[in-house]
């Protein structure tokens, strides 16, 4: 059971949901619910979730919510910048390096 919290599980379903071969099949609105520390991910693969959003319109039957990317990464931006400025307020004393993966990632791709 310790092992287990030694992956960061958000970053290996969004690798998997990206890579998934039927993009119908992808919860993109799961996307935004995971942890903050993978939107540097996500953001630099809008382009693979907006097929996946696609390959749902054209379903009959649309499951997930949120079908455009502009919406998407709106939503995303809002999430990560709430946690960023929950970061702000934090002391040295709770660094670590997934954080500081992910200001560094924001950074990159504003």
């Amino acid at each position: 059971m310790v092992s287990l919290s030694f992956f960061n599980w958000s970053k290996v379903i969004v690798s998997n949901n990206l890579a998934h071969h039927n993009p119908a099949e992808i919860d993109i609105d799961h996307y935004l619910e995971l942890d903050p520390t993978v939107a540097p991910i996500i953001l630099s693969n809008l382009d693979t979730i907006e097929m996946q959003m696609a390959a749902h319109k054209s379903n009959e039957q649309v499951w997930v919510n949120i079908l455009d990317i502009d919406l998407f990464r709106e939503k995303l931006m809002k999430k990560t910048k709430v946690y960023m400025d929950r970061q702000k307020d934090r002391s040295w004393a709770s660094w670590n390096l997934p954080d500081k993966l992910l200001d560094n990632g924001i950074k990159k791709s504003s």
